[in-house]
């Protein structure tokens, strides 16, 4: 029997254990830097299964958040890595269901649980393997991912050392379970943050013309700035704008001396970003003198865009449609949100996919981030095959 036919085999015996461990971890969700529970049960079952790792502890935390396993095969080759995140999101789980949050105000909805189960499962199977391994495979389980901010955190612990290639999914319930979304090239955007502080002078709102209104400045802001999609960027790049908190005043009847405006751009490149800025601090500007006021900009540029290698996607392509049929490769999806995967594809090639866990019949068509948020748990081992597949196809061949 072939190495991949007995990864495959294993992966669905230990089905029922994967789908268990997801549910455990749906029903104690944490948030960003705060997955303390969640490491240690990562930990708990990496050591039961004899799984060399290492648990991580952020700069200025005393617990760990997040882990970082590796199998080292019987055999010399080259290291592949595997990712999943642990976070969870702040907000109610509205689902009526066995494993629904026992943590009010915290919730799995964005499929972290599903992801970290999806990994678990992956390395579980392979380390019943590992003497007929030709290479080395981590296994990097991920803090605060929806603050795109974890992945710096394991890299600044060695995570990517002797990494040649890195894969990781994400669940979508746009896609049919036993379905995976492929495309190469730019598949999640690069978000920037930004904070725009328009300053006047206050008075009394009987007496406005001896004032210089921010509100004004800032509202007119809000509008033009809307042209920098419309008329400055090109129709055929994709790029959003957005601000989404207006603050500004302290009664009716004063007319405010500062409003503060936040929010986001995003752009699949470095140039879009440069454009956006630019314009966006040129508008400010502008209309800042043009009311008498004055104006402060502040533009944070977020992680890069995750864009998926060629090479790396065909392998994926090619494993699905060995063992899967052709019926599990589905267009992928390019997604205007962030995701600091691309600070790993930063040091090494690699992709990073959607796995399909819709299902009407289930109800798992609910987008992420919603409280009625869940998935198709008959996609877990799944993933959990097609995460060992790419990385035994990988450490096989010759070709990157």
């Amino acid at each position: 029997m072939s190495i991949e036919k007995k990864v495959l085999e294993i992966v669905k015996n230990h089905e029922a254990r994967i789908i268990e461990f997801r549910r455990d971890l749906h029903m104690h969700p944490e948030t960003s830097f705060e997955e303390f529970r969640t490491t240690k049960r990562i930990s708990e079952i990496l050591t039961h299964h004899g799984i060399d790792h290492k648990m991580i502890t952020p700069k200025g935390f005393t617990e760990p958040t997040g882990v970082v396993a590796e199998i080292k095969g019987g055999k010399p080759g080259k290291t592949v890595a595997l990712r999943a995140d642990i976070d969870a999101l702040s907000m109610e789980d509205l689902k009526d269901v066995p494993y629904k949050s026992t943590y009010p105000g915290k919730m799995h909805a964005c499929g972290h649980d599903a992801h970290t189960a999806v990994l678990m499962g992956a390395a579980v199977a392979l380390a019943e393997i590992k003497d007929e391994i030709a290479g080395n495979i981590k296994f990097f389980f991920q803090p605060a991912e929806e603050l795109v901010s974890g992945a710096p955190v394991l890299i600044e612990n060695g995570c990517m050392e002797g990494v040649s290639n890195v894969f990781g999914m994400h669940v979508s319930p746009n896609l049919k379970t036993g379905q995976v979304g492929v495309i190469a090239g730019p598949v999640y955007a690069q978000a920037s943050s930004l904070k725009v502080v328009f300053k006047g002078v206050g008075g009394h709102a009987a007496a406005p013309h001896v004032t210089k209104d921010a509100i004004i400045m800032a509202s007119h802001f809000v509008t033009n700035v809307q042209t920098i999609v419309s008329r400055v960027v090109d129709p055929m790049v994709p790029a959003v704008v957005t601000f989404g908190k207006f603050s500004a005043g302290t009664r009716s009847n004063i007319i405010a001396h500062e409003a503060i405006l936040e929010g986001s751009s995003r752009s699949f490149t470095v140039e879009g970003h440069d454009l956006i800025e630019e314009t966006l601090r040129s508008y400010a500007t502008h209309i800042a003198q043009m009311h008498g006021g004055s104006v402060e900009v502040e533009y944070k540029r977020g992680t890069p865009p995750v864009v998926n290698e060629e090479k790396s996607i065909e392998l994926l392509r090619d494993v699905l449609t060995k063992n899967f049929g052709a019926e599990s490769v589905a267009k992928g999806e390019v997604i205007m949100g962030a995701e600091d995967f691309s600070c790993y594809l930063a040091m090494a090639k690699g992709c990073f996919v959607n796995l399909g866990t819709g299902n009407e019949a289930k109800g798992t068509v609910v987008s992420p981030h919603h409280g009625m948020f869940d998935i198709d748990e008959d996609g877990l081992a799944f993933g959990s095959q097609i995460m060992c597949l790419y990385a035994l196809g990988y450490l096989n061949q010759n070709e990157f």
